[in-house]
């Protein structure tokens, strides 16, 4: 990021990162190799916390550009909710919005809307005006939160200790995976009882096979069921 001065007035300076050439574009609908903004002020200070606000901005819209169209949903969500409160708006699905007033929509159709000059990009529109899905995360995401959350509970536990403490948890999430490999990348609200009847069974098959013992399932099970999922350390 950077300030320039030109004619006594501040100018707000970012380079595309080089991976999203193509993907930003200016007013005339071209790609753009740098954004400059001008920030209305003669005032260094000033200039300064409206280019880390406008910096911010940027990064966040450049974030969901750059997820595509692989990224999870849960990852989009996340970029779209991000968008939409950096510009002083909480997330609300298009469904949701449809149903409030007119002048409660009003500052939001607004900002999505841009000005004549520098009208918003897709990417902003579409979160400002609830058009991505809502989506939670997987398994897998949701145990990295629950470890991260609760890392100060272990706090006085060795390395090891920590390690033996996350090890069955993580290879309950694997093994979950593997057992129902479309729940991969779907969200927990996606999970139904069929699936954890599967994992169920899936375990079974490997108890009966003799690859594994019944006390190590039962573990594992118990693990995904209650110790992480509730919450308990």
């Amino acid at each position: 990021m950077g300030l320039t001065l030109d004619r006594g007035r501040y100018y707000f300076v970012l380079n595309v990162p080089k991976h999203l050439f193509g993907k930003v574009r200016g007013r005339n609908g071209q790609p753009i190799r740098q954004v400059r903004q001008a920030l209305r002020t003669a005032d260094l200070s000033v200039a300064r916390r409206k280019a880390n606000e406008l910096e911010d901005l940027k990064r966040t819209e450049w974030r969901l550009l750059e997820l595509g169209q692989d990224a999870l949903a849960h990852e989009k969500y996340q970029a779209a909710k991000d968008i939409a409160e950096s510009h002083g708006f909480d997330y609300l699905p298009s469904d949701i919005l449809l149903q409030r007033s007119f002048t409660e929509n009003l500052p939001r159709l607004m900002a999505a809307a841009g000005i004549l000059e520098k009208p918003q990009p897709p990417e902003v529109t579409n979160a400002l005006l609830g058009g991505v899905p809502v989506a939670l995360p997987p398994l897998r995401a949701v145990l990295d939160d629950y470890i991260e959350l609760t890392k100060t509970r272990r706090i006085r536990k060795s390395d090891r200790q920590r390690h033996l403490w996350r090890l069955p948890r993580e290879r309950a999430v694997t093994n979950f995976e593997k057992a129902v490999p479309k729940r991969r990348a779907s969200g927990i609200d996606k999970i139904t009882r069929e699936d954890a009847l599967a994992f169920r069974s899936w375990w079974a098959e490997r108890v009966h096979s003799g690859e594994t013992r019944a006390e190590t399932a039962n573990k594992d099970l118990g693990i995904s069921h209650s110790s992480f999922m509730s919450g308990a350390s």
